[in-house]
């Protein structure tokens, strides 16, 4: 009984903590839709560069753009290319944004006009994996529940 009930417990952390990521995800969903009809300011890169992780889950890459804008005579920086951009173990990706943006480059930058120091790059790209990992976890807590019930 004791084995079950800890199975049980488990498996709602884990449809507990799928709903948690589908909220992120709906979250970020919301400011991606934004953020295509913010107002855009001339920016300026001043580094690009890909980033090596190194920790106990092996070696990942991240996209290190870090910029400079005005709005309303006000300055501004920022490091946000996109809505949660991670990171990850391939490199292609994360080469061709690095290439993008070469340092020196002017480019648009989209800001918020409610708070322009929330700021990015390319507003119309958003990462689908944190909705479909949070549906994989309340799928299996939930089908886990139904199995141990």
């Amino acid at each position: 009984m004791g084995s079950q009930l800890g199975d049980l417990i488990l498996c709602a952390f884990a449809a507990l903590a799928g709903l948690g990521l589908i909220l992120v995800a709906v979250f970020d969903l919301r400011k991606y839709n934004r953020a295509k009809t913010w107002p855009t300011a001339e920016g300026k890169i001043l580094s690009s560069s890909l980033r090596e992780k190194n920790d106990s889950d092996g070696t990942s890459y991240e996209v290190a753009i870090l910029y400079e804008y005005s709005v309303n005579g006000v300055a501004h920086r920022s490091d946000a290319w996109r809505i949660r951009p991670g990171s990850s173990s391939f490199t292609k990706s994360a080469n061709a944004a690095v290439a993008r943006y070469p340092v020196g480059a002017v480019v648009p930058v989209y800001f918020n006009p409610e708070n322009p120091a929330d700021a990015m790059l390319e507003p119309g790209k958003i990462s689908w994996s944190i909705l479909f990992g949070g549906l994989a976890f309340v799928g299996s807590g939930v089908m886990g529940i139904l199995f141990n019930l």
